[in-house]
């Protein structure tokens, strides 16, 4: 392969990269804004644990609980969520949900507030993929012109 030829492709394999990156950025805030609004303005509702599992710890680390909280949106739809807190819970153990009535299947578990760490976490991580696309970028049109 041509250094042109190299240089191309790592330059649009970085633009791909760079513009993934900012579509799940836009997704991750968006996301966010929903959830915090359900926080803050939302409908109550009133769910039932429907599912509990164990999902296997990795690296030595503790199994984590996952449970699926099931309920009816007030239009009579039915729902299912994951609940993200890690509490451990019993089937059909009732949990306190919050979502927008324009949102119902992104109801969030009271309790576990609106994820904000989450949302910066992922966007730092999300930051560097599209940095480390800019630098296959920059380093492909240095191929393509040597």
């Amino acid at each position: 392969m041509t250094h042109t030829n190299a240089g191309s492709t790592l330059g649009v394999f970085g633009v791909c990269l760079v513009l993934l990156s900012l579509v799940l950025a836009v997704r991750v805030v968006k996301r966010w804004f929903w959830r915090r609004r359900a926080m803050t303005g939302g409908v109550f509702a009133q769910g039932r644990v429907l599912d509990v599992a164990l999902e296997p710890g990795d690296q030595g680390r503790e199994p984590v609980p996952r449970a699926v909280v099931w309920f009816y949106a007030l239009d009579g739809q039915e729902f299912r969520i994951e609940d993200p807190t890690g509490r451990p819970r019993a089937l059909g153990e009732p949990v306190l949900l919050r979502y927008l009535p324009a949102r119902p299947e992104w109801a969030v578990v009271a309790e576990a507030g609106p994820g904000t760490v989450a949302m910066l976490l992922s966007l730092a991580f999300l930051a560097f993929f599209a940095l480390a696309g800019l630098y296959l970028v920059l380093m492909g049109v240095g191929l393509a012109r040597a």
